[in-house]
């Protein structure tokens, strides 16, 4: 192989590295930001019901922002995939 094959594998291999790891932290985060409150709210029913409007507000926003971060990066993934990180 030569020196600028060389430089085109491994720049190869990086963009799939980051883009693995761009998705994983996707997939985190999602995991952290949305199954995790809801698994605690189904757990807890007694708790969750005596929730004020403030609160159920709170969780819904803070929800749909962990599921819009995800998707962002799940995104951004796909895209340094398809056209490298440069």
């Amino acid at each position: 192989m030569t020196g600028e094959t060389d430089l085109k594998a491994r720049d190869n291999e990086v963009t799939k590295y980051i883009a693995a790891a761009l998705d994983r932290l996707s997939t985190g985060s999602i995991i952290v930001g949305f199954v995790g409150p809801m698994a605690t709210l189904m757990n807890d029913p007694v708790t969750t019901l005596e929730f004020d409007h403030h609160r159920w507000l709170a969780i819904g926003l803070v929800s749909v922002s962990w599921i819009a971060v995800s998707y962002g990066l799940h995104r951004y993934g796909k895209r340094a995939l398809l056209r490298g990180i440069r």
